[in-house]
């Protein structure tokens, strides 16, 4: 998701970032981006396996159910994986994406979301008033209808969970972000 512009664009995640933290410490974490977790590498994998099953191959590496981190042949494997700029994920968590996929196919209202239109593609525009280039990119831009779907992997879909993931992640400014712009780009 790197940025398009040719001068500096702010994204939801940077809108977010700067309302919690000094500029500076977004300006950093712009020229030094965090090393991706586990739990992104995850999220990412949903993300792909469900909206461009086709290259998700060309983006992931699935160790094998008896692959073991803890020798050194597991640790080499792993390591040659990220080498090529791989994301690992465990024979475990590929059975999860496969559920999640197939839960999300099988349900009308949901698969409804993700049918005849564009998943990952980029929108950019120039905020009027301070002309600043911001961008963001949805799952999916609907072909038809105004269901825009933001898929989402959490630990618990308890409401009390979901609610405290939503505010923590900052889902709902994301959520505002994105129908603004959708209304704004018409």
């Amino acid at each position: 998701h790197a940025d398009p512009c040719a001068a500096p664009s702010l994204s939801s995640s940077g809108a977010r970032k700067l309302m919690q933290d000094p500029p500076a410490v977004f300006w950093h974490e712009r020229q030094h981006p965090k090393k991706r977790t586990k739990a992104m590498n995850f999220g990412s994998g949903a993300h792909e396996w469900l909206l461009e099953p086709e290259t998700f191959k060309d983006r992931h590496f699935i160790l094998s159910e008896n692959h073991n981190s803890r020798t050194n042949a597991g640790k080499a494997e792993r390591a040659e994986a990220e080498a090529e700029g791989l994301r690992v994920l465990t024979h475990m968590e590929w059975i999860d994406l496969q559920g999640m996929r197939e839960a999300v196919l099988a349900h009308p209202y949901a698969m409804a979301a993700f049918e005849n239109g564009l998943p990952e593609k980029s929108l950019i525009w120039q905020d009027r008033d301070t002309g600043v280039w911001c961008r963001s990119k949805p799952d999916y831009l609907p072909g038809r209808g105004r269901i825009y779907a933001d898929y989402k992997t959490t630990l618990s879909v308890r409401t009390v969970d979901l609610q405290s993931t939503i505010k923590n992640y900052g889902y709902h400014q994301q959520a505002s972000w994105y129908s603004d712009r959708f209304r704004a780009l018409g």
